[in-house]
C-alpha cells in the first residue's frame, strides 16, 4: 500500500512540474532563423560575412591553386580572356588556359570558380536579406543595403559571363539561374537558367532598395558600398541593358563629388 501510495505521489508530482518547466524551442543542434536573427550582435556578424572574404579567399579551401584568390583573380581571368594581358599558349601561366580558351569545359576547374565563389557569396547575401525582412529596423537598413547591393553586384558578373547573348541585343538570352531569400532548397536541383530580362530586372530591383537603404550612408572603408557605388552598378547595368539615358544619368551621379586623378597620381 505504501509503495503504491509513494507512486501515485510521485506521478502526481512529475504532472504538477511538467506543467511550470519552461519550454523552449527547438532542443536540437540547429538555430531558427529568428533564434539567429535575435542573438546579440548576429546581424552585424552576418552583413560583415559579406565583405570579409571578397579578395584573397581561395575558393577551395586548400589554397594549392596559384590562381584561386578570390574575386580578384577573375579581373586578371577577364584580363587574359581579352586584348590585355598577353599569355602565349606555350608558356606555363597560371591564367594561359583562359586566355586560350582550352580549359573551359565542364571537366576543368576553371569553369567551376565562379560557380563556386559567386553563389556562396550571394548565399551570405540572401541571409542578410532574409533577416533583415522585406521592410528593415532601422538597425538593420543599413545591412540590407550592403546585400542588395552585393547581391547586384554578384548576379551582374554572372550575366555577363554566361548569357548566350548580351542583354542589349537580345532580352531573352539565357543567363545564370537566380537563387533568392525566398528560394526552397528542394527546388535547387530543377531552377532552370534565368533570362536576361529577369536576371537585370532583378538586379535592378535590389539597385533601387540598396539606393534607399544607403541614402546618407557614410562607408568605413572600400569594400562597404554606399550610394555612390549603387550609381555606379546601376550605370553599369543600364548600359548593359542597352538603356542609354539611364546609363549616362547615373554614371553622372556617380561622379558627383569625386574628382579625376591628374597626371601625378
Amino acid at each position: 500500500k505504501n509503495i503504491v501510495k509513494f507512486s501515485l505521489v510521485a506521478i502526481c508530482s512529475l504532472v504538477l512540474a511538467a506543467g511550470c518547466i519552461k519550454e523552449t524551442f527547438p532542443q536540437s543542434g540547429t538555430a531558427t532563423a529568428s533564434q539567429v536573427a535575435a542573438a546579440p550582435g548576429a546581424f552585424d556578424g552576418f552583413v560583415d560575412a559579406i565583405t570579409s572574404r571578397l579578395a584573397g579567399y581561395p575558393t577551395y579551401g586548400g589554397g594549392t591553386d596559384a590562381n584561386d584568390f578570390g574575386i580578384t583573380r577573375f579581373f586578371i581571368a577577364w584580363d587574359s580572356m581579352g586584348q590585355d594581358i598577353v599569355q602565349p599558349a606555350l608558356t606555363n601561366g597560371w591564367f594561359n588556359s583562359w586566355y586560350c580558351i582550352d580549359h573551359l569545359g565542364p571537366t576543368w576547374a576553371n569553369s567551376q570558380y565562379a560557380w563556386t565563389l559567386y553563389y556562396k557569396h550571394i548565399k551570405s547575401c540572401n541571409d542578410v536579406i532574409s533577416l533583415a525582412g522585406e521592410e528593415p529596423d532601422s538597425d538593420k537598413i543599413v545591412g540590407a543595403g550592403i546585400a542588395r547591393f552585393y547581391r547586384a553586384y554578384w548576379y551582374l558578373d554572372l550575366a555577363q559571363m554566361f548569357a548566350t547573348k548580351p542583354c542589349y541585343l537580345d532580352p531573352s538570352a539565357e543567363t545564370v539561374p537566380l537563387v533568392l531569400e525566398t528560394s526552397v532548397v528542394d527546388s535547387l536541383a530543377n531552377n532552370p537558367r534565368a533570362t536576361n530580362e529577369k536576371i537585370y530586372a532583378q538586379i535592378i530591383s535590389d539597385l533601387d532598395k540598396a539606393e534607399t537603404y544607403l541614402a546618407g550612408y557614410t562607408r568605413a572603408d572600400k569594400y562597404l558600398p554606399d550610394v555612390s557605388c549603387v550609381y555606379g552598378l546601376k550605370a553599369r547595368a543600364y548600359l548593359l541593358m542597352g538603356d542609354w539615358q539611364k546609363a549616362r544619368d547615373y554614371a553622372k551621379k556617380a561622379q558627383a563629388g569625386y574628382s579625376i586623378m591628374n597626371e601625378d597620381q
